[in-house]
């Protein structure tokens, strides 16, 4: 087998593998973000559907023991990790079907994209909420004036934090 020459110079084929590799690390960037704020339940006007699925007993466990292992809360039920996984899986899918240019899936993204953007707010606020009931909690607090202002103090670097996102 003879290998025919070719014009692609191995600048041009570096610049095609950096491109490949950005490509490939956006789309991981997607699916963690997609894992970890997922979509949410309802639009603003509270419109939701719910999807009904028959699953094998050891597919609830492996759900399940994905809840377990992340630290505590970081999905409030099992119905917001069900959302994180259908939102990473249908990135997947859009990724796949883009590699094999079956179809147009750029509206779909968006849609899904919108929906993620839309989910790390309600997070987000949900968070702040959270820092400002515990910051009350904290002031009226039967404990010693030490305490309160070392819990204070941690929940307002938080606060910060939070409010810098």
């Amino acid at each position: 087998m003879k290998l025919r020459n070719s014009e692609t110079s191995s600048m041009e084929l570096m610049e095609m593998l950096e491109e490949l590799y950005q490509q490939e690390q956006e789309f991981w960037r997607d699916v963690e973000r997609y894992v970890t704020h997922g979509v949410p339940a309802a639009d603003e006007k509270g419109h939701w559907l719910e999807i009904r699925v028959r699953v094998r007993p050891n597919q609830m466990d492996l759900i399940t023991a994905l809840r377990e292992k992340h630290p505590p809360g970081f999905y409030k039920s099992q119905a917001d990790l069900i959302r994180a996984l259908l939102s990473a899986g249908c990135k997947t899918h859009f990724e796949l079907f883009k590699r094999k240019k079956s179809a147009k899936w750029g509206e779909l993204e968006q849609i899904l994209d919108g929906l993620n953007i839309i989910g790390k707010q309600h997070r987000l606020q949900e968070l702040k909420t959270d820092v400002r009931k515990a910051m009350n909690a904290a002031v009226s607090s039967p404990s010693t004036p030490e305490d309160r202002a070392k819990v204070i103090n941690l929940l307002s670097e938080l606060d910060k934090k939070v409010n810098n996102l």
